[in-house]
């Protein structure tokens, strides 16, 4: 139930033609489409991060999520999709080393 209002959320802002999927646990990947630059990724990004820690409850049990999210742009981060994913990834890992619930671009291809 926690896993599904979480995509819930992501969906809600999710634009037409973007992708949404589920890695497995609870790491899920978003591919923008008609997003230019990383200044605007970030934003989204940022705005997707603000979402995911609202508050949420399931039954009878109140969570405080919390959300890092790692993001690379084609083709600064990588020219393959591969590429591109291992690059978000590592950002992720990132933004959770520094101590989570932040967002982080990937490091220059």
């Amino acid at each position: 139930a926690y896993l599904r209002e979480v995509a819930v959320r992501i969906q809600s802002m999710s634009r037409r033609y973007d992708t949404l999927a589920r890695l497995g646990g609870d790491e899920f990947v978003v591919l923008l489409s008609e997003t230019t630059d990383a200044e605007g990724t970030r934003a989204y990004a940022e705005k997707l991060r603000q979402l995911l820690t609202q508050p949420m409850r399931i039954g009878e049990t109140d969570f405080e999520p919390r959300a890092s999210i790692g993001f690379a742009c084609f083709p600064e981060h990588g020219e393959s999709g591969e590429a591109l994913l291992a690059a978000a990834d590592i950002a992720m890992y990132s933004a959770k080393q520094e101590g989570g619930n932040r967002v982080r671009e990937a490091r220059t291809a």
